[in-house]
């Protein structure tokens, strides 16, 4: 298996928690392990691949981006994030790529029956490992917690580690009996408790040969100095700051405390007690499931002073029992707490997660109910009544979708002369084709130029946004999002719900033109859609292109294109040629897209009724030839609409899927639509078209001899 594990912690290393993690590589050694951190500190410990990411906060979209990448690069198939932070952040990112997430909690929390923790602790997580059955018992308080998802998995201990750096640096003993401490230095370490329960211990022995050596660094350093000098047993303790390697000092102790008041089941404990030192624990988390009182160790409640006191006097006046302590701990820890236990426990509880076969959607529906969840719910309201100043539209990706929101655009600016029009691209083919067209204010491309984006788009409000796709898209769901606008406006589906104002509820069958001008009864405007028409936005037009058209005479030629944007709507030259030839008193003109120009070549040199012609460069090209045609065959919707702006008569070639001659079909007076038997316009065959051909062509005869005879 493939694991992610995040680390957002903004600490220099040696707190619990970042080992924990280290240790859970170390134990996945046999399989891939990858970290996002954010400490540089953090990250130096660890020889795996890694990724240092900003986690600024629960939604960081560029944290977010960034880690959905990586889980793809490394086919993550768990995602194990290990602070508060990274849970909501794994929670997203897995339900966007589909795999497991996995939370590592090592710290009893109690969830208080929110809403946000149900999303984060539940919802959005497959499962959740702690490091002690009391961190368990506390979660299952919760109503919207179930057992089964939570795992207790005690955390592996490094021995060869250990053992090395214990021999990395010689120390002196500071005192001949030595108290150790190790933790941050903040109140619910609970050193204040140690430190005054030592002056009772001193009080009690008059031991001038001990003393506390605490490790860490906190913000209540100078407090606990200061109440130390109070004690009068300042050089009795010993504050040594962060170390990062405790080892040495861990080895030649005598006691090890642990005084917390919330604690999971500290690491520092373990690794005192596999050391060989006799411990002294407060009832903080998971103690109790390591250390029996009396047997291996000793264990009080937070703030009896007087106890702790005793248990040290006790300890430092019987060395004998203070080993033979130290001596049972580390018995019970060794096989506890080894490497492999805890690779066999984190692979298995993993596996069992991978087999809980959630109800499986495709990624933008994963991607759609994880904003339902986690953005603001936006609810039907009218439209402003004050006049539209501005709009943005996202453009869908195709070149055929984007001529039939045209009738849309020209609709606006012919109502709204002063309408600042933003189109918002995906690629570059449609952000050039908007850019060509005078009726729109500016086009922007999110993929570049993002800080011309950012400023212009991401950090202003508009009056409306229009979503005209009919599914959920993430990259519209993303920018639907990130734009700020009074009112948005999207198609009806479940998945668009409570993330638009509006959701037009449109019959299947509507024509794709037509549902976009949908738009224009929203805003009340006063424009019938028959009043709007496609159009193709004027571009640069090539010598050779210009050269040929001065060639063409209108009405003469016979489009063929060649191309498709679907599978299996590429004919074979064979197809094409065989049809061409059985109307040999007819010219044809060969339409390709760049990839298909070999083809039109050579299907050029085919057929002697074919007129060789120019590769066209942008849509507009295509535009100026085919409003010069006699008629149009295509099997690609693209250039059916194309069609349609000049009203070009057409025979449409279509799979037999309802939606694409019903949502795309052609728009042009005279047309015929030959829907393949199959879902492969392939296997349309030529009788079929030569039919539709020739109904066309005695209809462009008769069409001819009526025009002349209204001229007369």
């Amino acid at each position: 298996m493939n694991f992610l594990f995040l680390n957002s912690s903004r600490s220099k290393w040696g707190g619990g928690n970042e080992k924990s993690i280290l240790l859970a590589t170390k134990a996945l050694a046999k399989h891939k392990t990858v970290l996002a951190y954010r400490n540089e500190q953090v990250g130096e410990h660890f020889n795996i691949p890694k990724y240092k990411l900003p986690f600024l906060n629960e939604a960081d979209l560029t944290t977010i981006i960034k880690l959905i990448a990586i889980v793809k690069k490394h086919q993550i198939d768990v995602i194990i994030p290990s602070m508060r932070k990274d849970y909501a952040l794994a929670g997203i990112v897995s339900t966007i790529c589909g795999v497991k997430n996995v939370l590592w909690l090592g710290t009893t929390l109690d969830l208080k029956n929110k809403w946000v923790y149900n999303l984060v602790f539940n919802l959005m997580a497959d499962g959740i490992i702690v490091n002690a059955e009391k961190i368990r018992e506390i979660l299952l308080l919760s109503r919207f917690m179930r057992p089964e998802n939570i795992k207790v998995i005690y955390y592996g201990l490094d021995p060869a580690a250990i053992a090395q750096q214990t021999r990395e640096k010689e120390i002196c003993k500071p005192f001949p009996f030595m108290i150790t401490a190790m933790g941050r230095i903040e109140p619910n370490k609970g050193f204040d408790f140690l430190i005054r329960s030592f002056a009772r211990f001193l009080n009690l022995t008059s031991a001038p040969d001990a003393g506390i050596v605490i490790m860490g660094h906190g913000p209540q350093l100078e407090e606990y100095k200061q109440l130390a000098a109070n004690l009068g047993i300042a050089h009795h303790i010993i504050f040594t700051g962060f170390m990062a390697n405790p080892f040495p000092y861990l080895k030649q102790s005598d006691i090890f405390t642990l005084t917390s008041i919330v604690e999971g089941l500290s690491i520092a404990l373990l690794e005192a007690m596999f050391l060989g030192v006799a411990p002294i624990s407060t009832y903080a988390g998971g103690v109790e499931e390591v250390i029996t009182d009396g047997t291996n160790g000793f264990l009080i409640h937070y703030g009896d002073e007087k106890k702790l006191a005793e248990l040290l006097a006790m300890l430092y006046r019987d060395p004998g029992a203070r080993k033979e302590i130290a001596a049972t701990a580390r018995k019970t820890i060794a096989p506890m707490f080894s490497l492999d236990k805890l690779q066999e426990e984190i692979i298995s509880f993993c596996q069992t997660t991978s087999r809980k076969q959630k109800k499986k959607r495709p990624f933008r529906h994963r991607f759609a109910k994880m904003l339902q969840c986690i953005t603001k719910k936006r609810t039907t309201k009218p439209v402003p009544d004050k006049p539209l100043e501005s709009i943005i539209i996202l453009a869908k990706e195709r070149y055929g979708d984007c001529i039939m929101l045209t009738p849309l655009i020209g609709s606006l600016r012919r109502e709204f002369p002063e309408l600042l029009i933003y189109i918002i691209t995906f690629n570059q083919i449609i952000f050039d084709f908007f850019s060509a067209d005078p009726n729109i204010t500016a086009v922007y491309h999110t993929k570049k130029n993002l800080k011309r984006y950012g400023k212009e788009i991401l950090s202003k409000k508009f009056d409306l946004l229009f979503n005209p796709k009919d599914h959920p898209s993430t990259n519209f769901l993303i920018h639907s999002t990130l734009i700020r606008a009074r009112y948005k406006i999207a198609h009806f589906n479940t998945f668009h719900e409570g993330l638009y104002d509006h959701l037009i509820n449109s019959d299947p069958k509507t024509h794709e033109s037509a549902k976009n001008l949908a738009i224009l009864s929203v805003i009340d405007s006063t424009l019938q859609p028959g009043q709007c028409k496609p159009y193709l936005p004027s571009m640069p037009v090539s010598t050779d292109i210009t050269t040929f058209l001065q060639t063409l005479h209108p009405g003469l030629c016979i489009g063929i294109n060649i191309s498709a944007g679907h599978s299996g709507g590429h004919r074979s030259i064979k197809q094409w040629a065989e049809l061409i030839s059985r109307f040999p008193d007819e010219t044809f003109v060969i339409f390709s897209a760049p990839g298909d120009l070999e083809e039109k070549k050579e299907l050029e040199g085919l057929q002697s009724s074919i007129l060789p012609s120019p590769s066209t460069a942008n849509l507009y090209e295509v535009g100026e030839i085919v409003k010069k045609l006699k008629l149009l065959i295509t099997p690609d919707t693209a250039l059916v609409h194309v069609a349609s702006c000049f009203d070009t008569p057409l025979i449409g070639l279509y799979r037999n899927t309802q939606v694409d001659h019903n949502q795309f079909g052609p728009m042009s007076t005279m047309q015929e639509v030959i829907i393949s038997p199959t879902p492969n316009v392939v296997d349309i065959e030529n009788d079929a078209i030569s039919l539709s051909l020739n109904k066309m062509l005695t209809q462009a005869v008769a069409r001819d001899g009526n025009c002349s005879s209204q001229k007369k």
